[in-house]
């Protein structure tokens, strides 16, 4: 299952999703803001030890990157916690998404406007909400940036030109660095291997990381500020894969969404299962956010949801 930190680290990828009718459910877009003290544990919560396992696992592939592309990238992302909130806020109340894509994509060697400063060729994700397998658009927040946005298609579509640079430039590197699993096989029964694409997330997750954070700013901490930003860190699976019976998806590159708080003036991270008697106060709870699903759209990509869908192996 997945989510299992907060590291937050907001993660990550399950089993193979198969085909089927049924839509993801409606998102209740309702955030409570002091949720009970036995608020369960958000589906995405994925232990401490193991998510920061994972990020020590992206080491190979930030290494990989540097030797062959011949440039250094960042690990990490910051998004300040109130520019973050609004635009979850805002897939839901105003676009009300049923579930949301997560792309990996690069910043272009030739910045446009909407690459920030050093930015050049890095790395990034684009946020892609959807509603009933319609594509609402991509959608970014800079580095320490203290609004979203939403990218233009027109005169150039700026979210798939930044994909499409990842695809082209970086996946390639990356593909060398999983194993050749069938489950990382990409096309299916092609015999080649690709590394990570996009991660699909059913919207109601987002919804528990919102009131996860009034959970931390108003009932662990008393302090509605407590929460500054939320940190994406490029990770990745080691040989255990997902952690099922039979590991999937091994060596496969994740995003990790953790919380971070102001220590000593700068923006640190903690983790959820630092609160005291954590285990005996908080349960795990199966949060149901729809069937399990696979869909058409555009350019026949598809999405697969189950709290996080390693893709492209049941995606694109």
């Amino acid at each position: 299952m997945i989510m299992k930190k907060i590291f937050l680290l907001l993660v990550i990828f399950s089993g193979y999703v198969g085909k089927s009718q049924n839509p993801p459910a409606p998102v209740n877009c309702n955030v409570q803001s002091n949720p009970p003290d036995s608020f369960p544990i958000p589906d995405m919560y994925v232990e401490k030890t193991k998510g920061l396992g994972r990020n020590a696992e992206f080491a190979y592939k930030h290494r990989a990157i540097k030797l062959q592309k011949h440039i250094d990238i960042y690990d990490q992302i910051f998004f300040p916690v109130n520019p973050f909130v609004k635009m979850i806020s805002h897939f839901c109340n105003d676009l009300h998404f049923d579930s949301l894509n997560i792309w990996f994509a690069e910043y272009p060697n030739i910045p446009d406007s909407f690459t920030p400063p050093g930015w050049q060729s890095k790395l990034t994700v684009l946020f892609n909400p959807m509603k009933g397998g319609v594509d609402l658009g991509y959608f970014t927040i800079q580095d320490h940036g203290s609004n979203f946005h939403k990218l233009p298609t027109s005169p150039i579509n700026v979210g798939q030109n930044w994909i499409n640079n990842y695809d082209t430039d970086i996946l390639p590197i990356l593909s060398s660095t999983i194993s050749n699993d069938r489950d990382n096989e990409y096309p299916k029964g092609s015999r080649k291997y690709s590394d990570t694409r996009f991660i699909g997330y059913c919207g109601e997750d987002w919804i528990q990381l919102l009131t996860e954070i009034n959970y931390q700013n108003n009932v662990v901490y008393n302090d509605p500020s407590y929460v500054t930003g939320i940190e994406v860190l490029f990770s990745a699976y080691d040989q255990n894969g997902d952690d099922e019976k039979m590991p999937r998806y091994r060596y496969r590159m994740i995003a990790q969404f953790d919380f971070t708080t102001n220590k000593n003036g700068q923006d640190g991270l903690f983790f959820i299962d630092d609160q005291i008697d954590f285990l005996k106060i908080r349960k795990s709870k199966k949060f149901i956010c729809g069937q399990q699903f696979q869909s058409n759209y555009k350019d026949n990509k598809g999405f697969g949801i189950d709290n996080g869908q390693l893709c492209p192996t049941v995606c694109n």
